[in-house]
């Protein structure tokens, strides 16, 4: 599951969300919840922007965001075997800005550029 922790995670979406996997023709796609306040008769077209997906583990995905993306997201694995599973996330970061990684609150060290392969070395698991 990932959700935005931004300040208008419920007035801004950014969604359809597109999940392809690498390893296997899954692609999903996901949107909003519907909204979760009543006055009357009205709703209040406030939706959280959280995005619940079953995926396989120890999988490749790619992720693409259809909006912008929030500034900060938190990703989770629910229902995981700790040491066992894993997930290889390919996230489309099509705008131009410096994100942070964290896992369980400890900054990642950035991965570095293979200048012979011209990419991204990919980051290592964690614990």
């Amino acid at each position: 599951m990932f959700e935005s922790l931004d300040y208008d995670s419920e007035d801004r979406t950014f969604s359809p969300i597109n999940i392809l996997s690498k390893d296997s023709k899954f692609n999903s796609t996901l949107n909003s919840f519907m909204d979760h306040l009543r006055d009357g008769h009205y709703t209040s077209q406030k939706r959280l922007s959280r995005f619940p997906s079953l995926i396989e583990t120890n999988k490749k995905y790619e992720v693409y965001f259809t909006g912008t993306q929030p500034m900060k997201t938190r990703y989770t694995i629910e229902g995981g075997e700790l040491g066992v599973d894993w997930l290889h996330l390919i996230i489309d970061f099509s705008q131009s800005r410096l994100f942070n990684i964290y896992a369980n609150d400890v900054l990642v060290k950035a991965n570095d550029f293979d200048s012979t392969g011209k990419e991204m070395i990919p980051i290592q698991k964690t614990k």
